[in-house]
């Protein structure tokens, strides 16, 4: 009787054991997740700042070429280079956007998006370094003769840099941030994807 009950015990232990097992596996996931989407939430609220950022700074300069505020060269090569960034912004957001917790694919296929879109960023930060160098390189050359005469070489030269080097540092920092959110969401991924093998066992 006595080694009966204790049978008993043992498989009602076990049994609670193994629900605690699945309950805390649970909370876990749900941590997971919620730091996971936290990243995403971020790097999906820099993309939608950077392009109200990249519009306001269009808009900017062609209000200021209205009011002949602006030489017309800064404008239009100004303008052709945001409007791009605007569009390639728009891009990364609908990009971005695809690997949502609530869409119906699973952990594998967002983990399968991520990284691609890691593999992207790295090009895209190289890629921007070189059009903002074109770009920048082009406003200098078109618009020299366009500044006020009575402006000096060196305070041009001084503006040149000021902007280019703002540009890079800017650029740089923008980067950094977004790696670290897309990581951060590829490694919630990775557990949760360990996590799902472990509770199909």
């Amino acid at each position: 009787m006595e080694l009966e009950e204790l049978k008993t015990n043992w498989l009602v232990l076990n049994e609670r054991l193994a629900k605690n097992e699945i309950l805390n596996k649970r909370i876990i996931k749900e941590m997971i997740t919620k730091r996971t989407r936290s990243a995403y939430n971020r790097l999906f609220g820099y993309n939608v700042l950077g392009l109200v950022l990249v519009s306001a700074t269009a808009i900017g300069i062609f209000l200021l070429g209205l009011i002949n505020f602006t030489p017309l060269s800064i404008v239009v090569v100004g303008e052709t280079g945001l409007i791009l960034s605007i569009i390639w912004v728009i891009i990364r957001i609908i990009i971005i956007n695809r690997f949502q917790f609530d869409s119906k694919e699973t952990v594998y296929e967002l983990l399968v998006r991520v990284l691609k879109f890691k593999l992207l960023q790295k090009k895209e930060f190289i890629i921007s370094l070189i059009f903002g160098g074109i770009i920048l390189g082009i406003i200098v050359f078109s618009c020299y003769s366009d500044l006020p005469i009575y402006i000096p070489i060196y305070i041009r030269v001084i503006i040149f840099l000021s902007v280019a080097i703002f540009t890079f540092v800017l650029s740089y920092v923008s980067y950094l941030c977004e790696k670290r959110n897309v990581e951060a969401i590829g490694k919630g991924l990775d557990e949760l994807k360990e996590l799902e093998e472990e509770m199909e066992k």
